[in-house]
């Protein structure tokens, strides 16, 4: 599955992001894709613990060792963060 996401209002002017988190639910790898760079992605538990942190501009992120479960996946850009919900099965 792959969304156009309007950011959050921590991102300046609400300007549209071209974001793609696939596959939702994901199985072993994340794929990320955007039209802007990332500073760092952070994967939280629903408990709020921070699970997987990944400095800079990735493409996959490799999820097959956490538990099945959703997550909130945090994305800090220059301008803001993105904040989405995955799930791992």
């Amino acid at each position: 599955m792959s969304v156009k996401y309007s950011t959050q209002s921590s991102v300046r002017n609400n300007e549209i992001i071209d974001l793609k988190l696939h596959p939702n639910p994901v199985k072993d790898k994340l794929f990320v894709t955007s039209d802007i760079d990332f500073e760092k992605i952070e994967i939280y538990s629903i408990a709020g613990q921070l699970i997987k942190q990944i400095n800079g501009n990735v493409k996959s992120i490799d999820l097959k060792y956490i538990s099945n479960s959703k997550y909130l996946i945090r994305i800090k850009t220059k301008n803001g963060v993105i904040s989405k919900t995955i799930i791992k099965k």
